[in-house]
């Protein structure tokens, strides 16, 4: 039974996983990323309540802040009547902040997966998942830095 239900979680959390990817691509970034984490959420507390695994409390941890900063940024920075190049930036941080925090609480879940694969197949792609994450996270952060620095000299310019 015990397996069963992790294997019914991990899905769960895999369909979350997917949701908040769609989000990055469909632009409907608070939505539908609120979404996605909160799925993501769920499944991650039900397979820490399962395995009492040490991984998934700081992926937990990482996805609820997430959570906090993509429901913030989506709920208060469009009300905000700055100038648009300020809210860009205002939310390029945000979303630099939150799309680390994510990347680093599927990093650790992947870490938690090849913990406790079956064979060596799934052990070594899970493995595999988390080294690219962490590409990922290093890629991503340079990337949005470079666009934060360019916001913030196009606003030096005015």
């Amino acid at each position: 039974m015990k397996t069963k239900d992790q294997i019914t979680q991990t899905m769960i959390l895999i369909s979350g996983l997917i949701i908040s990817m769609l989000a990055t691509v469909l632009k409907q970034y608070p939505i539908v990323m609120v979404i996605g984490l909160g799925i993501q959420i769920f499944a991650t507390f039900k397979l820490f309540t399962i395995t009492k695994n040490k991984y998934l409390i700081w992926s937990l941890a990482s996805l609820m802040l997430s959570f906090a900063i993509v429901f913030l940024s989506g709920t208060f920075v469009p009300m905000m009547t700055t100038d648009m190049f300020t809210i860009i930036a205002i939310l390029s941080n945000f979303l630099l902040i939150t799309y680390v925090l994510i990347r680093m609480a599927d990093v650790l879940l992947m870490v938690y997966a090849s913990e406790n694969a079956h064979n060596d197949f799934y052990k070594r792609f899970y493995q595999f998942l988390a080294i690219s994450f962490t590409v990922m996270i290093l890629v991503g952060s340079v990337g949005t830095f470079l666009e934060g620095f360019t916001i913030i000299r196009c606003l030096s310019q005015y």
